[in-house]
């Protein structure tokens, strides 16, 4: 049982939305006065567009992340999981090194591998760069083709 902010009465666990960062693991408000208040808030920002832009932008996020789904990445491509998870445990274990990215110097780096069957032969590069090289390599995939 759980008591919400909004209404003050008690009702069970199954009335509340999970929340995992939530203490006990439950939003603080029942689902009916969560559900009021969403639809309050639209009636309210519904006529701003700069608001409802948002509201887009955050739906086609969540679309995104929900293609890119983690479980189906791991069975599509299982060398190259176990080439990540062997590079983040190497590092973990003090194996390999988190070098600087190797075209700008910067610090906090990204593992890159060009070839997965090497699971530990990487290049480290920032964030930019990384995702400069996977461009650059998936630009030349589509000119072979």
């Amino acid at each position: 049982m759980k008591v919400c902010f909004k209404c003050k009465i008690e009702k069970s666990l199954d009335m509340f939305y999970r929340h995992s960062y939530m203490t006990g693991g439950y939003l603080n408000k029942c689902i009916e006065c969560a559900k009021t208040d969403i639809k309050n808030n639209y009636r309210v920002n519904r006529r701003n567009p700069a608001w409802m832009e948002k509201e887009r932008a955050r739906g086609r996020e969540k679309a995104k992340r929900l293609k890119y789904d983690t479980k189906l990445y791991r069975k599509n491509n299982p060398e190259k999981y176990k080439a990540h998870s062997k590079v983040s445990n190497a590092i973990r274990g003090g194996k390999l090194k988190r070098l600087p990215c190797r075209v700008c110097g910067a610090d906090r780096t990204e593992a890159h591998h060009f070839d997965y069957s090497k699971p530990l032969d990487v290049y480290f590069y920032c964030v930019r760069h990384h995702r400069r090289i996977h461009k650059f390599l998936t630009y030349l995939e589509q000119k072979k083709q």
